[in-house]
């Protein structure tokens, strides 16, 4: 008995083959990237056939595994995530500076990447040390309400015959600086 070989394509015209630049084409997305050039950074665009401008904004093509540098905003707008810019300060904290960068000389596609995959990094830096911040702010707020307000009885003149039983979340006293 002979073995027959079936074709897994039953209409061989239906199945075309991708040219290689479709193939490229879907493994990257055009985004915009914006950015500032310095009075020489205008200079040396000028000198290189660019046309001199301070804002520049140039599409760039950002492979799928670096689609992490990449902001799409509400509209569909694809941008390389330059602005807000984040930077280390001198004490090791991090700033948000909501300018794009600004460069001596037109950069390369690599020093945009660079400088997107670093904003990239800071902004998560910046999220938590923010977060970290607001809620020691909050400890510390709720500790002091309970120093002020947690020895005062509900009976006391005090909290005020007119007004609810004081606790750590609603109090009011009379102290040198006015009502607390």
């Amino acid at each position: 008995m002979d073995t027959a070989t079936r074709s897994v394509a039953h209409r061989p015209e239906l199945v075309a083959t991708m040219p290689a630049e479709t193939v490229t084409a879907a493994r990257t997305l055009t985004v915009s990237a914006t950015y500032l050039l310095s009075e020489t950074g205008r200079k040396a665009s000028l000198l290189s056939g660019g046309n001199g401008r301070a804002v520049q904004q140039i599409q760039v093509n950002v492979p799928v595994n670096r689609l992490h540098l990449v902001n799409v905003s509400g509209k569909g707008i694809a941008r390389l995530k330059l602005r807000p810019r984040f930077e280390r300060d001198g004490q090791d904290a991090v700033l948000r500076i909501d300018a794009p960068p600004t460069y001596d000389t037109p950069p390369t596609i690599e020093d945009l990447f660079r400088d997107a995959a670093r904003n990239h990094e800071l902004e998560r830096s910046y999220h938590a040390e923010r977060k970290t911040f607001r809620s020691s702010r909050r400890r510390d707020e709720s500790e002091w309400r309970s120093q002020v307000c947690g020895g005062v009885s509900p009976g006391s003149d005090a909290a005020g015959a007119a007004h609810a039983s004081p606790s750590p979340r609603r109090c009011s006293l009379a102290t040198e600086r006015g009502r607390v």
